[in-house]
């Protein structure tokens, strides 16, 4: 059996840690988020581990409820970039010719802006809120993803059992949706 590598294990691990605080957050948080004391901008103490804030909440309560919109984020960010960037890849990477070209170009296009102005832009189309951050983390990603599903599907389409599917007269949405 093959041992996992380092890293894999410690990222896993990390992210497995990260989860459980964030879905236990109620009864790991010490105080409420939004709950204000008078001691403002208060140093650590016994009762407020990491200090507490310009309007006296506590730090550490606020991290850990925290935890939960970033993996919202994360996790929601990740899912549109995939959607957007993996349809644009395996196309541009199936049918080449001018269709790789045009897309091609296009990704370059969104790579060539620098990601905060793209996210800026986007940002002032759509309004400030959570999800409008989702969508604008996953749009700015998308074309890096665009990238890499194109790469693999260059070489995924040259090995031996696509040709033997084109061989049998599979068609290329057939082909693409199963290998």
């Amino acid at each position: 059996m093959r041992k996992l590598p380092f890293r894999l294990v410690l990222g896993l691990t990390l992210l497995v840690i990260i989860t459980l605080i964030a879905v236990f957050a109620p009864l790991i948080a010490p105080l409420h988020p939004t709950a204000t004391t008078i001691n403002v901008l208060g140093p650590p103490s016994a009762e407020n581990i990491l200090g507490t804030d310009q309007l006296g909440r506590d730090v550490l309560s606020r991290v850990i409820y925290g935890t939960r919109v970033s993996l919202q984020v994360g996790a929601s960010a990740a899912i549109v970039a995939v959607l957007i960037g993996a349809p644009i890849g395996l196309i541009a990477g199936f049918f080449r010719g001018w269709v790789d070209f045009v897309l091609v170009q296009i990704i370059d296009i969104f790579i060539a802006l620098p990601g905060l102005v793209l996210a800026l832009i986007i940002t002032a189309m759509l309004g400030p809120s959570v999800v409008n951050l989702a969508v604008t983390l996953g749009v700015v990603t998308a074309p890096t993803v665009a990238r890499l599903v194109r790469g693999q599907v260059f070489v995924v389409r040259e090995m031996v059992f696509v040709e033997a599917a084109r061989a049998t007269g599979a068609s290329s949405f057939w082909i693409i949706r199963h290998h």
